[in-house]
């Protein structure tokens, strides 16, 4: 059998290659330019990344082919035909439906790589054809650079407004994500000070606009909109060349700007320069694993998992505080994805081992399920986050009273949109998802903080704002005439007539997010909503030592030493799920605060405790998971003995 000549195989390589890996990379990674904004990715690093989608695969197999043939020219043909054999079945492995086991869709790919490779071998017109096809991957590659939302990127730029700064002061900036107002305030919609000490100091000093409500519940617009001062259209996307007028190009040829973007990519590249290109390398050949490993089924996942929240999220913000220089014409702005899930810090800051919040989704994986505990925990898990964001603030508030720039600076807070945790209703409202009474007011109600320069005393104001509010706020404190037209209007100003709130909500668009529904929502009657939803609905009032952790159908046990409430509880067997993670150094490193369990006998629905060294740690109640009764609660994880042998399992009668 006749092997092919070397440029032979380099152009068949570079064929199947193409369509094995480097189109469907390139369509994920085309449809996400957020993921590129998260990764601090140049226009430059971009590029290389598409270059390097379509050559370094099929220049190492080739290289491997040579090096074999430099022993044995004969085998060679045998390696190429292997290799094709392989590139043709990881082709037909993704077009394979995924209701087909993975064995039996392996299996299948396989057959029809083999059936391929002997057709080249017999049919000239075969072998004619991979060799034109070597073209494919530069049409993918120009496809990927010129007509995707990601290339919209490298055609990114804007001219700085040429406008005059009135009332010059040093800009600090954060913008948190997935936070709803309701995990901050208690039933009386004061902030809950023992919580958030740091967050209650800013407002001690600043305007609290209470009344403040998001326009979007996707980041990918909803940021823009706080950005731009506009609201969300339809076809846009979260980068500079669908929104050249925004915060940073109003201020940009005034200010020297320090800006980290998480999800969008607004500031111009000739002021906000990408990470190092061997940190962003890194990072998207994490990515690329991640996708190629749902695409070729070597996990179960269908999803292309290309943004993934990453753990380093409190160094991002640490290295956000440490820059902060008090120059008096320096705008600090800060988007993080935090409290965003996945909820894995405690309130000091130590992770622990994780819990997807897939558990507790329905089977779509937008919802939450219909049983109440699961969508309970992940909220005690999501405010435990919480108290640790508000620790980072901290951190930013001492830094700028160490330099002395807190009085002076205008300060701005906020989030740009909230999160539900209604059990059988939406957790985001994301992909054409309607509105719903159970979710408005944990979507739109957002918290924001303005603190003027040289302001002493705070105040709250319930007038009706909105997050396309904050970018004439700011023009307004450092007396800047807009040139440009806005939705929004300072909330310094005088208040709206009514308390009338838009949304746009959102629709999928291949892999990105376009605008769905236009409404308005009556925010007088969904406020009582948002009081009741409160902390107070979740946790005791401040001053309970076991207050975090005291959730549950019996709360009251918590603390409890087991003489005291025996009668109430019956022992149950304990089966603790990754029991390592409970030793005195998991090999995760993460703190033991999640216990997960299986319990004999126990039934879904039944109210569980766990009791450590005699004394309730908490309560919760027994789900189906994957068709086994399955418990799963946060506990201090300063109760936890290594090696986990004092956790008990109990049934609340």
């Amino acid at each position: 059998m006749t092997t092919p000549s070397r440029p032979r195989c380099l152009a068949e390589l570079v064929a199947l290659t193409g369509f094995a890996l480097a189109q469907p990379l390139l369509s994920v990674f085309g449809q996400a330019p957020d993921q590129f904004a998260l990764r601090g990715a140049s226009s430059e690093q971009i590029i290389a990344f598409g270059l390097a989608v379509i050559a370094l695969p099929p220049l190492g197999l080739w290289i491997f082919e040579l090096g074999v043939g430099a022993v044995r020219d004969e085998l060679r043909g045998v390696i190429h035909r292997v290799l094709s054999v392989t590139l043709v079945g990881l082709v037909l492995v993704q077009l394979i439906p995924r209701s087909v086991p993975r064995p039996l869709a392996v299996g299948l790919a396989t057959a029809g790589g083999v059936a391929a490779v002997a057709a080249r071998q017999r049919w000239e017109a075969v072998r004619i054809w991979l060799v034109y096809a070597a073209v494919g991957p530069l049409a993918f590659l120009g496809l990927f650079l010129l007509a995707s939302p990601t290339g919209a990127l490298l055609r990114a730029d804007a001219p700085m407004a040429d406008v005059a700064v009135g009332a010059p002061a040093p800009v600090v900036m954060v913008v948190l994500d997935e936070l709803p107002l309701e995990s901050l305030i208690d039933a009386d919609g004061q902030l809950d000070r023992e919580l958030f000490p740091n967050l209650a100091h800013l407002a001690d000093r600043s305007h609290w606009f209470r009344n403040t409500t998001s326009v979007s519940p996707a980041t990918w617009h909803a940021v823009p909109a706080i950005a731009t001062g506009r609201l969300p259209e339809d076809g846009e996307g979260p980068s500079l060349a669908d929104h050249p007028q925004n915060l940073f190009t109003l201020l940009g040829a005034q200010y020297e700007l320090d800006v980290t973007e998480s999800v969008t990519r607004l500031c111009p590249p000739s002021s906000c320069p990408g990470r190092a290109t061997a940190d962003v390398m890194h990072d998207l050949r994490t990515d690329v694993r991640r996708v190629l490993s749902g695409r070729l089924r070597l996990t179960e996942t269908a999803d292309d998992p290309v943004a993934v929240v990453q753990a380093e999220r409190p160094a991002l913000f640490e290295a956000f505080v440490s820059r902060l220089s008090g120059a008096p014409n320096t705008l600090s702005y800060l988007h993080i994805l935090l409290p965003h899930a996945p909820s894995r810090y405690l309130p000091d800051g130590r992770l622990y081992t994780d819990f997807s919040e897939a558990r507790g989704r329905d089977g779509s994986g937008l919802a939450w399920v219909e049983d109440p505990w699961l969508p309970l925990l992940h909220r005690q898990r999501h405010v435990l986050q919480m108290v640790y964001v508000d620790r980072l603030l901290g951190d930013l508030i001492d830094r700028m009273q160490e330099q002395g720039t807190f009085d002076d600076a205008l300060i701005v807070v906020t989030a740009d949109h909230g999160a539900s945790f209604e059990p059988g209703g939406t957790f985001r409202g994301n992909w054409g998802e309607s509105l719903t009474a159970a979710s408005t007011p944990d979507l739109l109600w957002v918290p924001l903080f303005v603190k003027e320069p040289g302001q002493q005393t705070g105040d709250i104001s319930d007038a009706n704002v909105l997050t396309i509010d904050i970018l004439p706020t700011i023009a307004d404190v450092l007396d800047v005439e807009l040139p440009w037209e806005v939705d929004g209007q300072s909330a310094l100003g005088p208040p709206r007539p009514t308390n009338d709130k838009p949304w746009r909500g959102v629709r999928s668009v291949g892999w990105g997010v376009g605008v769905g529904e236009d409404l308005v929502i009556d925010g007088d009657a969904v406020w009582p909503e948002v009081l009741e939803r409160s902390l107070d609905s979740l946790l005791p009032s401040a001053g309970d030592p076991q207050r975090l952790w005291r959730i549950g159908p019996s709360p009251e046990l918590v603390g409890q030493p087991i003489e005291a409430v025996a009668d109430a509880l019956e022992a149950v067997e304990i089966d603790l799920v990754d029991p390592d993670r409970y030793s005195g150094t998991p090999p995760s490193g993460a703190a033991p605060a999640l216990i997960h369990a299986r319990g004999t006998p126990l039934a879904a629905g039944d109210a569980v405790a766990i009791v450590i060294d005699g004394q309730v740690a908490a309560t919760g109640t027994a789900f189906t998971a994957a068709g086994r009764i399955e418990v799963a609660v946060m506990v201090d994880p300063a109760l936890v003995s290594e090696g986990g042998e004092s956790i008990e399992l109990f049934r609340i009668r």
